[in-house]
């Protein structure tokens, strides 16, 4: 009996090994759906440069700008550290002061480096809605005594070309 409950155990056992035969595919019925298009990016191409009245020049030249997704916890930061979530200058000291005792914000989906002439592109971006954020170098001497940051948040389209300045 011992036995006989060995042998069936293996066989089973075996069984589950066995490699099943592919069915033949049946013609005539309709074929699967296509798969979407996938989505074509989108281009940002931007500036964050501007002149003041005295005649300075105030741009991102050496630094980056950051892209950040617009999301619900993205844009009550953004009201809390610039006063909007939708276009905002402020001296970079008075954002650091705001972000005290807040939780670390979520890395950027991309950065873009800031030529000499304060120009940036992001190549191939998801349609959606986003943040640029950007420091601006504010040479001395200067009213206000700090560099300053700017938020402007933006939507992109499948395959648009979007074309931005990141200014007062």
């Amino acid at each position: 009996m011992k036995r006989t409950f060995g042998l069936l155990c293996a066989a089973l056992a075996l069984a589950g090994c066995e490699t099943a035969t592919p069915l033949p595919l049946e013609s005539g019925g309709p074929s699967p759906p296509s798969p979407p298009p996938p989505a074509t990016p989108a281009r940002i191409d931007g500036v964050a440069k501007f002149h003041t009245p005295e005649g300075r020049t105030v741009s991102c030249t050496g630094l980056s700008v950051a892209l950040v997704a617009a999301t619900g916890q993205m844009r009550d930061r953004m009201r809390t550290l610039y006063g909007s979530d939708e276009h905002a200058v402020q001296p970079v000291s008075v954002v650091r002061s705001r972000s005290v005792g807040m939780p670390p914000a979520d890395p950027p989906l991309a950065t873009a480096p800031c030529d000499v002439r304060g120009v940036f592109t992001f190549a191939s971006v998801n349609p959606g809605d986003y943040f640029l954020v950007a420091r601006l170098k504010n040479p001395p001497p200067s009213r206000f005594h700090d560099d300053l940051g700017v938020v402007q948040r933006i939507g992109v389209k499948r395959g648009e070309s979007l074309q931005v300045r990141l200014a007062p």
